[in-house]
């Protein structure tokens, strides 16, 4: 009862749209203890004997992982069933979370708690470090707002999630001692790119800008939207700015008055912005754009 309880928790434990990177972080590694006490629970139970001289017998264990393994397999499913994306990282989160468990039970068992504890703690800190991280690059990007990005860190990049495109960071060309996202867009109706974990509250500063490089001999069609957390899905319920971008570099300054009248029937909420998109559009070969010093201005 208790591994259901535990396995039902992982599948109906309603989806968040988290506004922190840390804390949906923290929810994937939530995977890790979750199966760790899973596969204790499954120690205590498993059928036969688990230990000869108070050491695992390897195909025992090996049996009682698999069977954690495949728990957590079909948890994904169970979400899969429910609209939900089954993730293959939370499945190696679960089976690293029932190879702790494995250890702990070995240490118990035989006293090893010397031996068995640097291993835990490795397995923990590899799967923790993604949040570790994630928490140190929102504390910086704190400090450095209103600026959001310029990209002198190498987690920034992080700070924007990609669809149908890829993201890095490189040095700039122009200037060995800056550095720049490169954003290379992949055929698609609309292949884009957000920025993530953004400050909600822009009712205090008058515009937007950006710096974007078209490094290409051709014309770029660049669409730039806004959107309030009351954004209804309707395109005229949104700000968007098109922009078609010749070879060279740009910065472009999308001033924040257009953005709040730019809904059709109503003010955007200035206090609540939920999302800055920036598309392609009916691309049929891959393109590339640089961006720089993405910022609110005063």
């Amino acid at each position: 009862m208790l591994i259901l309880a535990c396995l039902l928790l992982a599948v109906y434990f309603p989806e968040v749209t988290y506004h922190s990177r840390t804390l949906a972080r923290l929810h994937d590694f939530a995977h890790l203890p979750l199966f760790c006490m899973v596969a204790l629970i499954m120690v205590a139970i498993w059928p036969g004997n688990l230990f000869a001289q108070n050491r695992l017998r390897p195909l025992p264990a090996l049996r009682l992982w698999l069977a954690a393994l495949l728990a957590g397999i079909l948890v994904e499913l169970l979400q899969a069933r429910q609209g939900r994306i089954p993730e293959m990282m939370d499945i190696v989160t679960d089976g690293a979370g029932a190879a702790i468990a494995l250890l702990l039970a070995t240490g118990h068992r035989g006293g090893h708690w010397r031996w068995m504890l640097p291993p835990v703690l490795i397995v923990v800190l590899v799967f923790a470090t993604p949040v570790l991280l994630s928490a140190w690059d929102e504390e910086l990007a704190r400090r450095q707002f209103p600026l959001l990005a310029d990209f002198e860190t190498r987690l920034q990049t992080d700070r924007f999630g990609p669809s149908h495109s890829r993201l890095r960071r490189i040095i700039d060309p122009e200037s060995p001692t800056n550095h720049l996202l490169e954003v290379r867009f992949l055929p698609d109706m609309f292949p884009r790119f957000k920025l993530r974990d953004l400050p909600r509250d822009w009712s205090q500063f008058s515009a937007f800008t950006f710096t974007c490089i078209n490094p290409e001999s051709e014309p770029f069609f660049l669409i730039f939207r806004v959107d309030d957390i009351h954004h209804d899905n309707r395109p005229a319920d949104r700000y968007t700015l098109r922009v078609n971008l010749a070879p060279g570099r740009h910065v472009i300054e999308v001033p924040l008055a257009a953005v709040a009248s730019a809904p059709d029937t109503r003010p955007m909420d200035m206090t609540a912005i939920a999302g800055v998109i920036l598309y392609g559009y009916k691309l049929e070969k891959p393109r590339v754009l640089l961006f720089d010093d993405f910022r609110l201005v005063p």
